[in-house]
């Protein structure tokens, strides 16, 4: 499933979304008490990938609309692959004139989003879908189904608390980008019979940089 394979260089997770934006990124500058709102028809980051695992013409589908993320997929006995989707935000941060990253990275960083997803699976353990909400590199909600437990939804807010270097590491793109949002995955690994599906809808994603403790 993807929660097994979590890596910065981008395989299947929340941090393939940072790390391969489609988009620029959205400049934000550091600054005490500054709060960034975002709704979803201002998200940049929009992304939808297919891997077959195991044979060709695996029906599958992946989609992403306003701030809405949705895949899917049906398998044979025979066949393997995911397809995901997602949907939020990717920035860059703008270090203010007399300060340094050095100075920065350690101020408090929050960002939380609010989505609600619905994901179903038919199948056996190896079918499955996922969904994960937050901060792309750290700070993401998680929930996941397989042809064992057949559906799940929600509407949830995730909120990450941590540093300005938390948040805007930026994985193997570079520092001083980071990204929050929200991404399905669908899936059959190992190869087998079944079919699954699952969407997720981001309403907001806030960056606020709170004044610091003391």
């Amino acid at each position: 499933m993807a929660v097994s394979v979590l890596s910065a260089a981008g395989v299947v997770t929340m941090q393939k979304a940072a790390a391969q934006p489609s988009p620029p990124a959205v400049a934000v500058t550091y600054k005490k008490g500054a709060t960034y709102i975002y709704a979803p028809w201002q998200f940049n980051n929009k992304y939808a990938d297919f891997y077959a695992y195991s044979r060709a013409n695996i029906k599958h589908s992946e989609i992403t609309s306003i701030g809405t993320a949705f895949s899917s997929i049906r398998t044979t006995q025979t066949q393997a692959g995911e397809g995901d989707a997602g949907v939020g935000m990717y920035w860059k941060l703008n270090i203010p004139s007399g300060a340094t990253w050095a100075t920065i990275k350690n101020m408090p960083c929050k960002v939380t989003v609010t989505a609600s997803y619905y994901i179903e699976a038919k199948g056996n353990n190896a079918t499955y879908a996922d969904v994960y909400w937050g901060q792309y590199h750290t700070g993401y909600g998680y929930a996941s189904v397989n042809g064992t437990s057949p559906h799940e939804s929600a509407l949830t807010t995730k909120t990450f608390y941590g540093t300005v270097g938390d948040v805007f590491s930026g994985g193997s793109v570079g520092p001083h980008y980071g990204g929050a949002g929200a991404q399905v995955d669908t899936g059959q690994y190992p190869a087998g019979a079944g079919q699954a599906s699952g969407a997720i809808v981001c309403y907001s994603v806030v960056l606020t940089f709170p004044q610091a403790s003391g």
